[in-house]
């Protein structure tokens, strides 16, 4: 029982099995709702349909059968090994061009409330937004634009031509002739976007049409179903750093912690330069930079077992031992 709570669950096809996917109605009876439905059951995913009143698209539950240990380093099966059933700290909002566009000419307050709203129904979610088509929209509007101001230039040479000729071609402005009616520029939507992110606190997720909005909430159900075993994947990758045995132990492990540093490396700068004192001493006695850098570079490195040629430490690995120790540059990138 241990081992299978401890088993990660990264498998593509089993990972979304003890996942319960909250669909709001209006968003169920919906085209892309229907879709979606296909394909999570496709892959054994639970699908419970909840009236939201549109206010959000989806949220996520998932069954848990044992619970993460931060002593012993490991998921604990449940003692009456029962399944409990925990929501997931996320939720989706789906908003088709012409509803962000509304959204966006109610201005801040329009936009503040809208977030507000969310949050006062599912306290402590953090929102994401989906958008879909806001590129074709733009392309659209540029489009409608430059048909705009074609029309008005013909307008105005046919009037033109209608006063040279006294007015008797004189025509009825058609609808094409009025004003548009243009929804909010990009500028308008990419700022009200932007307050939302950084003053809401809101994720965004664009996609470009129906297909692709469908596989990117395929692809958040998994990602939100795999986020918990790929933490635990993270920590047992990190570690404690290694210790030596003793203060020389030390010296060489700490040489060995730079990139491409490898055992014999560090054993020759290690025999050379027996504490990081010495070493440190060496630079400050060298002239220039370039002296410095240079300095590691003759060293002979055991030869390993297979190869009978002679080693040295070579000058790439010379300067990047010299940078990590000498400079005091913060935002330097070591390669």
């Amino acid at each position: 029982m241990l081992e299978k709570a401890n088993r990660l669950g990264n498998s593509r096809e089993t990972v979304l099995t003890d996942m319960i996917v909250d669909m709001d109605t209006v968003f169920a009876e919906s085209t892309r709702g229907t879709l979606l439905q296909e394909k999570l059951r496709e892959r054994e995913a639970e699908i419970h349909i909840t009236d939201r009143q549109g206010l959000y698209a989806l949220s996520w539950r998932r069954r848990w059968e044992s619970e993460w240990n931060d002593e012993l380093d490991a998921f604990l099966p449940y003692p009456d090994g029962q399944k409990r059933v925990k929501e997931e700290h996320f939720l989706l909002v789906f908003l088709e061009t012409k509803d962000l566009c509304d959204l966006v000419e109610q201005g801040e307050n329009g936009l503040d409330a809208w977030a507000e709203k969310l949050k006062e129904s599912a306290p402590r979610k953090r929102i994401m937004l989906m958008t879909e088509g806001l590129e074709i929209y733009y392309r659209k509007r540029r489009t409608a634009k430059r048909r705009d101001f074609e029309q008005q230039v013909l307008h105005r040479l046919d009037w033109s031509a209608v006063d040279g000729s006294g007015g008797s071609n004189r025509r009825r402005r058609t609808q094409a002739d009025v004003d548009t009616g243009l929804g909010p520029t990009k500028d308008d939507i990419e700022s009200a976007l932007t307050y939302l992110q950084f003053m809401q606190d809101v994720m965004l997720v664009p996609t470009n049409d129906q297909a692709e909005t469908i596989d990117w909430m395929v692809a958040m159900t998994a990602e939100i179903a795999r986020a918990p075993y790929r933490m635990v994947q993270r920590r047992s990758r990190q570690g404690p750093a290694r210790s030596g045995l003793d203060a020389s132990d030390t010296w060489n492990k700490m040489l060995q912690e730079i990139q491409l540093c490898t055992p014999a490396v560090a054993k020759s700068v290690a025999t050379e330069y027996p504490k990081l004192q010495d070493l440190h001493k060496a630079y400050q006695a060298k002239d220039t930079q370039k002296d410095r850098e240079d300095m590691l570079a003759h060293l002979s490195v055991e030869r390993s077992a297979i190869s009978a040629r002679d080693r040295t430490v070579n000058d790439a690995m010379s300067k990047k031992i010299c940078t990590v120790f000498t400079s005091d540059d913060p935002d330097e990138v070591i390669t």
